[in-house]
């Protein structure tokens, strides 16, 4: 059985309650026992007494009963107003008829007493159905629920059996005993628990203060962090292997804490070398990228750059390069971001510049060289980073172009978007040895408000908070949309486009923009 307001009870009250009600449960069954044996040894005394006063009450009144003097047996009779439990009695001749009678005085005479039967509810008298004579049988009855008990007796003189008396009490004696005697138990049982509430208050320290200890250990560990406190081991019991297993896992907790402290610290550590590394990386590659100054000293284009990186550094890769007349412009995307993926990015900024102050003009040339020299790089690495790329060379309105990417887009007079698929003009650089097999060369033609569009997967794989990917249409559209204005507006049109549609979500890679517009 299930009682809610035991889970409010602290330890010690349920220990304490506990103790009573075993207690009382004792008490009440020992008290029940010896008021049972109270009662029979009352019973007991009952009966003798009765039985010895109808002795007594028979000898006296067999004189008169075998004369028929029945003012004798009455005097008799009158003697027993001595014994104020005696509520009345009676003699009977054999025949069961009555012959003489007492009554206290606060009991009323019986009008209707035909004979010794009348009396008898123990059926101590039975009818003889031979001569119709009424056998008389000695014996005591005990009447609980009327109140009285009462005794019968033959009344012999020489041997001849001359009659039977009847001898009814009252129990108010015989209750007030029993009450007195159950008033004394209850206050030796009141008395019991009292004592035993004193020792259990007493005793039940012995169980419940380790468990407090352990309790205001436990709340230390919680509110302080402090896994070094250990719980005092006051005994060999259950509780004591409590207390070592609750010692032994702080024990645990506690090193495991200084591991991870340890090794927080040597992450912090590395954090912040990482951290300088990544910071030192990262500018390096920011002083890298095209200066507004070298573009603007290009007279025939408008260039407007962009690269947003998702983390400290980016492995997205733009430049624009302008050597003897020859302008280069390169657009690539290193997979991943990161430490790595930057200075893959920074390689192949470099291996550009390096070869095109070479002079070497052949287009599959050149990005086989810059091939070979990343494949190298990333192996020594001990790495696994690849990028696509494509490179440009411009001149004189004509696009010369080979290499791997997105889409190429060419923003024609109106807003018409032309996509140049890329797949076919070059592999992926730095996965394989030599991709001179997958190299082409293509040309195109800008004409005066051209503009060429290049961009990463950044930007067509940014998603909103539907998880819906900003894609290559909505892109083309906007371009289109804004074909006639600068460079920098088209770039700056996009960029806010691609930022209204992520509604403030978190971009998971690189954006990287170069917009390229003939002017002339």
């Amino acid at each position: 059985m299930k009682v809610p307001f035991l889970k409010r009870l602290s330890i010690t009250s349920k220990l304490t309650l506990i103790i009573l009600v075993v207690n009382l449960v004792l008490l009440a069954l020992v008290a029940a026992i010896l008021l049972m044996i109270e009662r029979g040894h009352l019973e007991e005394n009952l009966e003798r007494d009765l039985t010895s006063l109808a002795e007594m009450v028979a000898t006296n009144s067999n004189v008169g009963l075998s004369f028929l003097d029945s003012g004798a047996v009455n005097e008799v009779l009158r003697s027993l107003h001595a014994r104020p439990y005696i509520m009345m009695a009676h003699v009977f001749t054999r025949d069961g008829d009555p012959f003489a009678q007492y009554y206290r005085e606060d009991v009323l005479p019986l009008d209707n007493l035909i004979n010794i039967k009348s009396l008898d509810e123990g059926e101590l008298v039975q009818h003889n159905a031979e001569n119709g004579d009424w056998l008389v049988s000695e014996g005591f009855n005990f009447q609980a629920a009327h109140a009285h008990a009462y005794t019968i007796k033959h009344v012999i003189y020489d041997k001849l059996f001359l009659g039977s008396i009847f001898i009814q009490a009252d129990l108010s004696e015989f209750q007030q005993r029993l009450n007195s005697y159950s008033i004394t138990m209850l206050v030796a049982m009141g008395l019991g628990l009292v004592l035993a509430t004193l020792l259990a208050r007493g005793l039940q320290g012995t169980l419940t203060r380790p468990v407090f200890h352990l309790r205001d250990i436990v709340l230390k560990v919680y509110t302080e962090d402090d896994y070094s406190v250990r719980a005092r081991k006051n005994s060999d019991d259950e509780l004591g292997e409590l207390i070592d297993g609750f010692n032994t896992m702080l024990y645990s907790v506690e090193k495991r804490d200084q591991e991870i402290l340890s090794l927080n610290r040597r992450l912090e550590e590395e954090n912040q070398r990482m951290g300088a590394e990544l910071e030192v990386t990262r500018k390096i590659q920011q002083m890298v990228l095209p200066k507004p100054s070298e573009l603007q000293s290009i007279d025939d284009l408008d260039i407007a750059g962009y690269m947003l990186p998702a983390d400290e550094v980016g492995g997205d890769y733009y430049d624009v390069l302008q050597h003897e007349g020859r302008i280069k412009i390169g657009i690539g995307d290193v997979t991943g971001h990161g430490l790595e993926s930057g200075v893959v990015m920074l390689m192949v900024q470099t291996a550009v510049r390096a070869l095109l102050l070479n002079n070497v003009t052949d287009p599959a040339r050149f990005i086989d060289v810059i091939n070979n020299t990343i494949f190298s790089n990333v192996e020594r690495m001990d790495s696994d980073k690849n990028l696509t790329l494509s490179l440009f060379d411009y001149q004189e309105g004509t696009l010369h172009f080979t290499g791997q990417h997105e889409d190429i887009l060419i923003v024609r007079e109106n807003g018409v978007v032309e996509c140049i698929d890329t797949t076919n003009y070059g592999f992926i650089v730095g996965l394989i040895e030599d991709i001179r097999e997958f190299i082409a060369c293509a040309e195109i033609h800008l004409n005066v408000g051209d503009s060429l569009v290049l961009y990463t997967d950044g930007i067509t794989e940014a998603r909103n908070h539907q998880n819906k990917l900003y894609g290559l249409e909505r892109l083309c559209t906007v371009v289109g949309q804004n074909w006639d204005e600068s460079a920098a507006a088209i770039q700056r049109a996009t960029i806010d486009d691609v930022q209204h549609f992520a509604d403030g979500r978190a971009f998971i890679d690189d954006i990287t923009l170069l917009v390229v517009k003939r002017l002339c």
